[in-house]
């Protein structure tokens, strides 16, 4: 929203605006509102006394923020008012609403884009609604009008017409009256082009086609004349340097991709030059994309993402977008264009990459043949275009896509991530270099022949006069004999000889950049152009006319007019302009660097402000940072006051925090902190409190953090951003739980937050992303049961609502846990690798890391020993990479990952010193998941070592700490059971097991956990039917598996399972051999020696049998043992009679029968043979 009072321009975002707007709306001076009634529209989430309270603080922020203000509030203790503005909103509808077409164009001219856009509230979205109606109605009666008050208007209505289509893309009749106009104006090719668009649209959006009416007018359309021999200039010079990239085309058409760059001075043809290569490209059938770098505002992406757009293949641009996998979806939308692509935040994917998404993009592109991609003056190119250079050099030796890039060398030399993306390129792929030097004599007598406007004597004095520059030497040759040399002077010398208005129109085109956008240049003249003086100023050679407008026929004409505007006048046209591309909805930055350039430096401000969110939301972080930097200088230079700047400050401070995350950055949030409670800014208030709570988080300066905990706790429940409440639960939760290991806080907290977001039924996506921090706070407290509930819900809001895919990742990944805690290891481990394929596809540093690290515990534990290493240590060497020097909690975390699975393949060592950078810093430690974990992985590698009497201080410390923990694993407690078994304490293991016990759910399915309890049992008091118990766990956990490769590895991989294992088979009896008749013997004929198979048979399990006889008796023995003879006997391809097994157990037949009876009726299957015919 933007203000105007006491002649100074205010721009007013968030609360402030709302409650601005709000009054302003009601349509009259004066207006007032109680209290109860503001709090209630602007904060409906709000109890009264806590949006009452919010209103007081807005208040409070705008006296502050506009003095002025205060002659135009009126307040008391119950209502507040507004009186004494004129609202631009109620004189554009009083104007659109009556019926005189000038009144129409004043309402246009008011009309800046969606009401308060940058808001989100109920109470808005009929008002703007209803605005939008109005403003589209009013462009059609308007430019209709225009269209038929004759040709005199025509191009006026064009105007009006083509902003109408920007406003409302798919209403045929706006199209229908671009054709007609562009048709009355002589340019049929540009009408036909609008049908294109047109058509475009209508299949992507509808799959529909223009109807009948719209067709018809195509078809009226005068048909496009073939070129005429000869009548495209002919392409001069240059022969070896076409030659070059010539051959690179025709490799490209073979399926190999390359890199060419072409670099020279201004005006050398290097453009020239790459477009005869991409005519050449068009008569060889290549798809080809053409972007340029802008000077000034340099687009996001830019130039890349011209060139993706104007590939031409959108059905392919739409299929792709739509078939993207969710993580990437907006971001492939931010490369083909779509600058505000919705990336609503995730916790556990918490970064995407640009990256992949171009990979992905170009992939798809490429399955219907090559590729090439002009970039030209790249010199120019946003940040953010370098950080993808690596992955378009990389595609271009896996793909088929030629990327050629043009640039003026010094100027990209005075850029360094442009420089060192080049050279660091020339490593893996050496591409073609082209340095375009000036014309030789021969070129230039070429040129003139070709112009057939010089005598052949001249020519070697034009070679001397120009240095060879094509630019220069068109001039020359252009120019009247005698002229004075020089491009500034021959450029001066035609613009003279143009009338006045002409002049202006050339110059008024210059404030745009070398892409002039036809309707805003047109809106700034004085009078609209009109046709005549369109074809005026191409035949002028000033201008060229393209698909989408107009363009100068080189950087440096536009440049040379843009330096001749008087300053006031160039200052008025860009602020003009800026107005004129918002109405467009043009890029943040260009619209920003306009206002700049018009010295509205607060509104400039506020633009690079809007363009560097929407660059970090984008995860663009580099543009981000350099828009920012724009908007801090301009705020210095405007003297904005702090509670102006404090929105801009803590977007420096995040992009600073993201690029370095450290503790060092303490003494500025704390700053920040006194001016937002300075200016009762509560949401960034909460913001820097959250900031501060990770960064203390990561030192575990645990009584400073018990302090931000309770700061925030306070904001919470006064905040009136749901959003911004929730985060903050779910960072509370998921730090108790993950990193304190305090999972009963953790659970606490993420219940609290789900009771504030089932209140918000119009809020599914914060419902579902508090649904999955409360389900992942569950299955830290072993509740997994209470978690699958909540993650099935979440599953049914993704099937009901497919807008929130970019929650799916995390979903999937937290159903993978779910899966590890019920057991399931093949579902966990197959969700784990593929979430970890998805992070690794799009992800970021967060999302990877999580995946990773669930992928490598789950291979450990199920004994995939190499693949879990692999991913340790790679999670391992990510972490040093990316973060701050002192975030020793996660670096901790990530290290007793890997040293566990060091320690689970038996490689004692190696899990000491994967610990061993972080042992002095975990010595001064006292609390932590994480810290308990290290130390009982240190004390288990003591143990791997034989040092028994060093593990068991180890471990007494380790369980020590995790008794101060809520919901501690039984873990340590086991860990320290066995260590006091192997010194000899063995009061002190008894009360260890009893701890661990309590800590094991025993009515679950068996786990890890089971196996140890029970095996360590019978370490301590040697019964038997603890052994069997401990391996019947193994056998029900192996039993899980699918493949029989997988149990195997799981039994014989882990130390704990092989000792296991041997133990139970040491003390069970041999088995019993005998001869039985295969299972595919048919019954009823003699049996034959061939007929018979030996078979082994467990007839005493040893200790798991005299187990079950103590429990249940001798019946359910020999029940239970002949189960088991039956299944061993079909597993080795035999059918026991009755009497076999009546022999085997010396029991009666009529027993046997009895026995299968009961066992049947139980559900157990029954395999033997009734009758059997003596062998002869």
């Amino acid at each position: 929203m933007q203000l105007q009072l006491a002649q100074r321009a205010y721009l007013l975002t968030g609360n402030g605006a709302a409650l601005l707007g709000y009054l302003a709306l009601q349509g009259r001076s004066g207006f007032q509102a109680t209290r109860s009634r503001l709090a209630g529209t602007l904060w409906p989430d709000s109890d009264e006394e806590r949006a009452r309270h919010l209103l007081s603080n807005t208040l409070y922020r705008l006296q502050r923020q506009v003095p002025e203000l205060a002659d135009h509030l009126v307040l008391s203790s119950e209502t507040v008012g507004l009186m004494g503005l004129a609202v631009d909103a109620v004189r554009f509808g009083e104007l659109a609403a009556g019926g005189d077409p000038a009144g129409w164009q004043e309402a246009l001219a008011l009309y800046r884009g969606d009401l308060l856009e940058e808001l989100d509230g109920e109470w808005l979205l009929n008002e703007r609604v209803l605005m939008q109606e109005q403003f589209l109605a009013t462009l059609g009666r308007a430019s209709q009008h225009l269209a038929a008050a004759g040709p005199e208007h025509h191009h006026e209505a064009l105007l009006l017409a083509h902003r109408w289509v920007q406003a409302d893309p798919l209403d045929e009749s706006a199209h229908a009256l671009v054709m007609q106009l562009y048709a009355r104006l002589g340019r049929p090719g540009a009408a036909r082009r609008q049908y294109e668009q047109l058509a475009r649209l209508l299949a992507e959006e509808l799959g529909a086609a223009p109807s009948a009416g719209v067709t018809a007018l195509l078809a009226a359309l005068p048909q496009p004349r073939a070129a005429v021999a000869g009548s495209m200039a002919p392409f001069v010079g240059r022969q070896a340097e076409r030659a070059g990239l010539l051959a690179l085309l025709d490799q490209l058409a073979r399926g190999s991709g390359g890199l060419a760059l072409v670099e020279g001075e201004p005006g050398i043809g290097k453009t020239t030059l790459l477009r005869e290569i991409e005519r050449a490209a068009a008569w060889r059938q290549l798809a080809c994309g053409w972007g340029s770098g802008q000077e000034g505002a340099p687009r996001l992406f830019g130039p890349l993402v011209e060139a993706l757009q104007g590939l031409g293949r959108r059905p392919a641009l739409s299929a792709a977008s739509a078939e993207a996998p969710p993580v990437l979806r907006p971001l492939v939308e931010a490369l083909l264009g779509a600058e505000n692509a919705d990336l609503p935040p995730s916790h556990f994917a918490a970064e995407m990459s640009q990256a992949a998404a171009l990979r992905y993009l170009l992939q798809r592109w490429v399955e219907q043949g090559p590729l090439l991609l002009i970039l030209d003056d790249v010199q120019w190119a946003d940040p953010q275009f370098w950080r993808l250079w690596p992955t378009l050099v990389a595609l271009c030796q896996e793909a088929p896509i030629l990327l050629l890039l043009a640039y003026r060398d010094w100027e990209l030399r005075q850029s360094e991530p442009a420089l060192a993306a080049l050279q660091e390129s020339e490593r893996f792929l050496r591409p073609l270099r082209l340095t375009l030097s000036g014309f030789t004599t021969a070129e230039v007598a070429e040129l003139v022949q070709a112009q057939a406007s010089q005598a052949a004597a001249d020519v070697t004095s034009l070679q001397q006069l120009s240095g060879g520059n094509p630019l220069l030497l068109q001039e020359l040759l252009q120019g009247a004999p005698g002229e004075v040399v020089g491009l500034g002077p021959l450029l001066t010398g035609r613009w003279q000889k143009l009338a006045e208005v002409d002049q202006t129109a050339l110059a008024a085109a210059a404030i745009f950049g070398l892409e002039v956008p036809f309707v805003p240049w047109s809106a700034l003249l004085p009078a609209p152009l009109t046709g005549p003086q369109l074809r005026r100023l191409v035949g002028s050679r000033f201008l060229r006319e393209t698909d989408t407008g107009y363009a100068f026929q080189h950087g440096l004409v536009r440049l040379h007019l843009y330096r001749q505007i008087p300053g006031p006048q160039r200052e008025r046209w860009h602020r003009q302009a800026a107005e004129l591309l918002r109405q467009e909805r043009s890029p943040q930055a260009v619209i920003a660097w306009h206002f700049a350039q018009g010295a509205a430096l607060p509104a400039a401000v506020f633009h690079y402000q809007r363009a560097a969110e929407g660059a970090l939301a984008l995860r663009a972080p580099h543009s981000a940072a350099q828009y920012a930097a724009e908007a801090a200088d301009l705020a210095v230079r405007a003297g904005l006051t702090a509670g102006e700047l404090l929105g801009l400050h803590w977007l420096q401070l995040q992009l600073a925090h993201q690029a370095s995350p450290t503790s060092e950055r303490l003494p500025q949030v704390e700053l920040l902190l006194a001016e937002a409670r300075a200016q009762r800014d509560e949401d960034i208030e909460l913001r820097l409190l959250l900031l501060k709570f990770d960064l203390l988080m990561g030192q575990s300066r645990q009584p400073e953090i018990e302090r931000v905990q309770t700061a925030i706790l306070g904001l919470v429940a006064a905040v009136g951003n749901p959003a911004l409440a929730l985060e903050a639960w779910q960072q509370l939760a998921l730090k108790h739980a993950f990193t304190m290991g305090d999972s009963e806080t953790g659970l606490t907290m993420a219940r609290r937050g789900w009771a504030q977001a089932a209140t918000l039924a119009d809020r599914p996506e914060l419902q579902a992303e508090m649904r999955l921090i409360l389900a992942a706070c569950l299955l830290r407290a072993r509740q997994a049961d209470a978690a699958l509930v909540e993650l099935e819900a979440v599953r049914a809001t993704l099937t009901d609502r497919p807008e929130l895919h970019h929650i799916a990742a995390d979903w999937r990944y937290l159903w993978g846990v779910a899966a590890q805690f019920t057991g399931d290891w093949d579902t966990a481990h197959q969700l784990h690798e593929e979430t970890l394929a998805q992070q690794r596809l799009g992800g970021g540093f967060y999302g990877l890391t999580t995946a990773l690290y669930n992928t490598a515990n789950s291979a450990s534990f199920q004994g995939m020993h190499e693949v879990a290493l692999a991913y340790a240590t790679e999670l391992v060497t990510l972490a040093e990479r990316e973060l701050a020097a002192d975030d020793y909690q996660k670096k901790l975390q990530y290290r007793a990952l890997l040293a566990q699975c060091y320690e689970q393949a038996g490689e004692h060592e190696a899990a000491a010193a994967a610990l061993a950078p972080l042992r002095d810093w975990l010595e001064r430690q006292e609390q932590g998941a994480a810290v308990v974990q290290a130390w009982q992985i240190i004390g288990r590698a003591h143990l791997g070592l034989g040092e028994a009497e060093v593990a068991y201080e180890v471990l007494r410390r380790a369980v020590d700490l995790a008794e101060g923990l809520s919901g501690a694993y039984a873990s340590p407690f086991l860990a320290l059971a066995q260590a006091c078994q192997q010194t000899g304490r063995a009061a002190e293991a008894l009360v260890a097991l009893t701890e661990a016990g309590q800590r094991i759910n025993f009515d679950g399915p068996s786990m890890a956990n089971h196996t140890h309890y029970f095996y360590l049992r019978y370490l301590l008091n040697g019964a038997v039917a603890d052994l069997a118990r401990a391996h019947d766990c193994l056998v029900e956990q192996a039993d899980r598996f699918a493949h029989p490769e997988k149990r195997a590895d799981y039994v014989a991989r882990i130390t704990l399972h092989r000792q296991v294992r041997a133990a139970y088979l040491a003390m069970r009896p041999a088995p019993l051999r005998v001869r039985l008749v295969r299972q595919d013997v048919p019954l009823g004929r003699p049996l034959v020696a061939e007929d018979y198979v030996t078979v082994d048979w467990t007839v005493d399990a040893g200790p798991a049998d005299a187990a079950l006889q103590a429990a249940a008796g001798e019946a359910t023995l020999r029940r239970q043992r002949l189960a088991r003879l039956m299944a061993e006997a079909r597993a080795q391809g035999a059918a026991p009679t009755y009497g076999d097994l009546a022999q085997v157990l010396q029991v009666s037949e009529r027993t046997i029968e009895r026995d299968i009876k009961q066992l049947a009726a139980g559900g157990h299957a029954i395999h033997t043979r009734r009758r059997q015919v003596p062998p002869t």
